[in-house]
């Protein structure tokens, strides 16, 4: 809303958003004692008529904080399906967000997985792991190093120039024309050799990022894999605030839309 000079207010910015979720917090427990336990899905939300090549976009914020990692076995041999951590955060697909169900057709779909840990084992090293998924190309993602960092961003130092995000700040995660970003922070696929990935991957995984973002059709989710959402989700929405007809109008927002604005 707008307030002009002479005091009326005005809705005539706005555009058009969509609150798929306000203070939303799927497992709330802090006592779960088994991956199985933390069982509530976010079953995803359907957005349709975006044009992120026109500005639209789609963003979560959220808390982190009940998102530990618990090795199950308490050593280096960890198995990765049964140790409580690996959250799906957020999951974003242009026609379902498990890419293991057959009932999906274009298995097309970006995960955020957080803590992910690697071998051995390290309490320290809670890195978030973006994945995501195409045809062609399977499956491929990293637990991704290469952060700036600095106060104030979201992040803290892990090691060196390693920064991992801070569970006592809230998180940002925006999907939009340029790609995928966490605290306004491009997770930038090229960068994803840090964690291993062969260039053949890497070529892949920005195809399918290319391919997610040129989508008018979304589903926003936390369903894939064993790893269930603990955050605490304070708003996820999807932005139009292109220019280009449609459901977003003919306007833009007056200010910054970004980390919450106009809302």
């Amino acid at each position: 809303m707008e307030v002009l000079a002479d005091g009326v207010r005005s809705l005539s910015n706005v555009v058009s958003m969509d609150i798929l979720r306000v203070n939303y917090h799927p497992n709330p427990r802090t006592d779960y004692a088994t991956a199985a336990e933390i069982d509530v899905k976010w079953e995803p939300d359907k957005i349709e008529g975006m044009n992120m090549a026109g500005g639209d976009f789609i963003e979560a914020n959220m808390d982190i904080s009940h998102c530990t990692f618990v090795p199950i076995p308490a050593n280096d041999n960890f198995s990765k399906n049964e140790s409580i951590g690996r959250d799906n955060l957020v999951s974003v697909g242009v026609s379902g967000t498990d890419d293991n169900s057959g009932d999906i057709k274009d298995k097309y779909v970006y995960h955020i997985y957080y803590p992910a840990h690697d071998k051995p084992w390290n309490s320290d090293k809670d890195w978030l792991r973006p994945n995501v998924s195409g045809n062609p190309g399977g499956s491929n993602g990293t637990n991704y190093k290469v952060f700036v960092g600095g106060p104030g961003t979201g992040f803290v130092l892990q090691s060196g120039s390693y920064y991992r995000p801070d569970p006592s700040k809230r998180q940002h995660f925006r999907m939009e024309k340029g790609g995928v970003f966490w605290n306004n922070q491009l997770l930038d696929t090229s960068l994803w050799r840090e964690g291993g990935q062969t260039e053949g991957n890497i070529e892949n995984a920005a195809a399918a990022v290319a391919y997610i973002t040129a989508s008018d059709t979304f589903y926003i989710g936390s369903t894939q894999g064993l790893h269930r959402s603990r955050a605490r989700y304070f708003f996820v929405r999807a932005v139009r605030n292109s220019s280009a007809g449609g459901a977003g109008g003919s306007t833009s927002f007056d200010h910054d839309p970004i980390s919450g604005g106009n809302l």
